[in-house]
């Protein structure tokens, strides 16, 4: 089983890779909401040693709309600070939609107050179960992981912005400084060329 959740770890990470690399063009499917009801039912129904399979296939989906929606996010050129909290909260929203996956898992009474694990549940199904709770936290992770790199590239970009703006607002009013000095100094070289000719009519005459 290890071996099994090692695979779908894999397969995950190069999820993760595509879906990063192509940005807004990762075009989810029409029928989504049909494809993740599919895979909750059998989350559900199938023995929990299929869980490693059924959760990653429904993790996949919830992951591409969280990847899906940091990518709208910050794109948006409202302040960082509320495109951060836009984020959080949803990043709250897909860890809770992950831990009802998680939860739909299919042992009956619990025993020692664990949640999912039963008097029947076997050796095997022990290990499933813990696999698929290590698959839970592996998401959760990418997840949290992408969200960082966007605020942190966010939060440089604005940066960046907010810095540029600032130097072409100095460069504009050092043009009008120039120029204003440039009309300056000009208004002098003519009263400067034009002064003899004042000194001489205008005193000497007198």
């Amino acid at each position: 089983m290890k071996l099994k959740l090692n695979k779908i770890a894999a397969l995950s990470v190069v999820f993760i890779q595509f879906t990063a690399n192509i940005g807004t063009a990762l075009a989810l499917p029409a029928d989504i909401e049909e494809l993740k009801a599919g895979y909750i039912e059998k989350i559900g129904q199938d023995p929990i040693s299929f869980c490693g399979e059924n959760l990653s296939a429904a993790y996949d989906i919830e992951l591409a709309e969280f990847l899906e929606f940091l990518e709208g996010n910050f794109q948006n050129k409202s302040s960082s600070s509320s495109l951060v909290n836009i984020a959080i909260t949803r990043f709250s929203e897909y860890k809770k939609n992950l831990n009802i996956l998680f939860n739909k898992l299919n042992p009956s009474t619990a025993i020692s107050g664990i949640s999912g694990i039963t008097a029947n549940t076997t050796a095997n199904e022990l290990m499933a179960y813990d696999n698929c709770l290590g698959l839970k936290e592996f998401y959760l992770d990418a997840a949290k992981q992408k969200m960082i790199d966007h605020i942190k590239t966010n939060t440089a970009q604005k940066k960046t912005a907010i810095f540029v703006e600032k130097y072409q607002a100095i460069n504009s009013r050092l043009r009008d400084l120039n120029l204003a000095i440039a009309k300056m100094y000009g208004f002098f070289m003519t009263f400067k060329e034009k002064l003899p000719f004042f000194i001489e009519q205008c005193i000497v005459s007198k």
